[in-house]
């Protein structure tokens, strides 16, 4: 039964349509237009439970009341007759599951703004004058907001197109910007890409980065050649999303995990069994399971990048990718991506060009994840141009780009792990990390941890291995550890501790710093200043994930075996000082650098040698022999380092 007259329920739904929120979207509505309202927000539920038989006639009409009083001129009771108003419970729409049956319709929806062009501007009202007979028509932009073409009426002019008077015209700001959904709300990794306008006094408040829950109409753009419209989608109004609903354990669940980290090291080994159980650990792979959870958690940022980058580097079938797979089921934030398909554009700038023809900048994978993780999967097959701008994406945390009139610099806090395959196949024990890669030093010193796993035949572990892969085909195999729900609950809560170091634990890092400097080989380059900072980020990550409010001694201790299983890994220990991390990325005696070294000295001031006379030289030292020498010469030849003179002597072509 209604409590409510017709008149004083439609005073009601006018009252509460009467805020901002209502009039943006009251404002766009075209004649044929589906208003859909959520009857069950607070303040409106019970006008309709109390109303529902009359509740939707009195609601349109309020709107058409509320439309009159921008168009004064114009019958909208007449216009909009056919507006049709619907109830909805949930207002929120997926951006992949708009379809062309929220045509002229207000929706709302989360998105992430990637990319925007300049400003421009449209009429809203003007003057429009003959220029023959100078009678003047004043024209308002339609519900469309576009201004309609005028014609003079006197029969002398044969209906003369009628010029806008710009002195007496108002405009106001329109902006074309690239929307895109949510990460965590995509399918299949696959966010869909939508074109965007926003008006007026929301020009300004929109940047490349921002998440956003917005009202817009989804429109279509006739064309009438092709016969295939684009779709553009009119924000009308919008508010600020910091971050996504991030997923957390409950009280109860917090105090147990307290309870458990009575005894920490069991703790951290059930955390380590939970991770990609599917995936076999020898002490080795439980060690880079760890130090990959100690990523995903993360260390504090000060003046200092707090975010952890790690590479995953060895020979095929060595579950590197399963394990960039397992990282990105654990965190909310982040995109899995190859480097193959990889370039510059799509990790951290890029300049697109919209159906108009105009460039816009667009964020990529690195932008998009600021505060989460990007696993880039065959990290050695991106070009050299697009690698370079990953320099200042790992260490300055940002991406910028100057180019087509466009200067953006977006921040790019995203913890990067990588992985790579050797350029021989296999890797080459006998070359170094650079060479097996042949990826710049550069590059590779902006990664903390650095893992190489070589697969060497051992019986006893290939059984072991041969096991677990059969007993994950079993039906009744179970993950004894934590779902990965619950573990990526943890890791989310840990992640937003922030845990100090105290003056005990500063002697502590010093000594240990300067105990593998001074263990350092002389005919390599030290260990430096970044392996110190990636010891802090590793500690307080350590302390985050047994929930320590203080970094202390153990931290340090433990994050030490870890950095010195990561260069085990790579053939070095640290604790006899059998060489560091700058040597194992440059060339010094290399065997590549050996060849040239030996290139130059037999070829002398002329530059040019003899095929015997070289094969002779190389021979000659410890790391060739006769073989290897003739092996090292085909590989130049075959890769055009040196061609052969008329004279029958050699040379070098670059």
């Amino acid at each position: 039964m209604s409590t409510h007259t017709n008149s004083g329920l439609q005073d009601a739904l006018k009252e509460y349509l009467y805020t901002p929120r209502y009039l943006d979207v009251i404002d766009s509505l075209t004649p044929t237009s589906i208003f859909r309202f959520n009857a069950s927000e607070t303040g409106i539920v019970d006008l309709f439970n109390d109303n529902s038989l009359i509740f939707l006639q009195e609601l349109k009409n309020a709107i058409i009341r509320i439309k009159q009083q921008s168009f004064p001129g114009i019958d909208i009771a007449f216009e909009f007759s056919k507006l049709t108003v619907e109830l909805t419970v949930d207002e929120n729409v997926l951006l992949h599951d708009l379809s062309p049956k929220y045509e002229n319709s207000p929706i709302q929806f989360v998105c992430e703004v990637i990319g925007m062009d300049e400003r421009k501007s449209h009429i809203i009202e003007t003057y429009v004058v003959c220029p023959k007979c100078f009678t003047e028509e004043k024209m308002v932009a339609d519900f469309y907001k576009k201004v309609p073409k005028g014609y003079c009426g006197n029969p002398s002019c044969k209906r003369q197109l009628m010029e806008p008077d710009m002195s007496r015209t108002k405009t106001e700001y329109i902006q074309t910007v690239l929307i895109q959904e949510p990460l965590e709300q995509a399918v299949n990794n696959s966010p869909v890409i939508f074109t965007a306008k926003i008006y007026g006094s929301h020009i300004g408040k929109v940047f490349v980065g921002q998440k956003k829950r917005v009202t817009g109409i989804f429109k279509s753009i006739v064309n009438t050649k092709d016969d295939e419209n684009d779709i553009v989608i009119q924000l009308i109004s919008m508010e600020d999303l910091d971050l996504c609903d991030t997923l957390l354990p409950s009280d109860s669940e917090i105090e147990d995990y307290k309870r458990q980290l009575s005894d920490p090291k069991k703790f951290i080994s059930k955390l380590v069994d939970s991770f990609a159980p599917e995936i076999y650990a020898d002490d080795l792979y439980k060690d880079i399971k760890l130090s990959i959870l100690l990523q995903l958690v993360g260390g504090v940022k000060t003046r200092k990048r707090g975010d952890i980058n790690q590479l995953l580097v060895g020979d095929p079938s060595m579950a590197k990718s399963e394990l960039l797979k397992a990282s990105r089921r654990l965190t909310q934030k982040s995109i899995f991506t190859s480097g193959r398909g990889a370039s510059a554009a799509g990790l951290t700038i890029g300049i697109v060009e919209l159906p108009n023809g105009r460039k816009v900048a667009q964020a990529g994978v690195m932008a998009l994840c600021s505060g989460g993780h990007a696993m880039i999967d065959e990290f050695d097959k991106m070009n050299p141009s697009d690698r370079s701008a990953m320099h200042e994406a790992m260490e300055q945390q940002t991406v910028s780009i100057a180019k087509a009139g466009i200067n953006l610099t977006l921040p790019a806090q995203t913890s990067v792990m990588a992985a790579a395959n050797p350029i021989y196949g296999k890797y080459d024990l006998e070359r170094n990390l650079a060479e097996n890669l042949n990826l710049p030093p550069p590059l590779l010193t902006r990664f903390d941890f650095i893992w190489l796993l070589v697969d060497v035949v051992n019986t006893q572990d290939d059984t072991s291995k041969a096991q677990h892969i059969l007993s994950s085909y079993d039906m009744a195999y179970e993950n004894v550890g934590m779902p990965e729900d619950k573990l990526m609950a943890y890791l989310n809560y840990a992640r937003q501790l922030k845990p100090t170091l105290s003056k005990s634990t500063h002697m502590k890092l010093i000594s240990v710093y300067n105990s593998m400097r001074s263990k350092s080989t002389s005919e390599s380059i030290t260990v430096g200043v970044r392996q110190l900072e990636a010891m802090v980020r590793f500690s307080m990550a350590r302390a985050k994930l047994l929930l320590k409010s203080e970094v202390d001694e153990e931290d340090v201790m433990e994050v030490t075996k870890l950095l010195k299983s990561s260069y085990r890994s790579l053939r070095i220990d640290l604790d006899k000082g059998e060489g560091t991390t700058q040597h194992m990325i440059t060339e010094n005696s290399s065997k590549d650098y050996v060849a040239k070294q030996t290139w130059d000295n037999v070829a002398g001031i002329e530059k040019k040698l003899k095929y015997r006379d070289y094969i002779n030289a190389l021979s000659e030292h410890p790391k060739f022999d006769a073989v290897s020498a003739e092996k090292m010469w085909n590989s130049m030849v075959k890769e055009c380092q040196i061609k052969q003179n008329g004279d029958g002597s050699w040379e070098k072509t670059v």
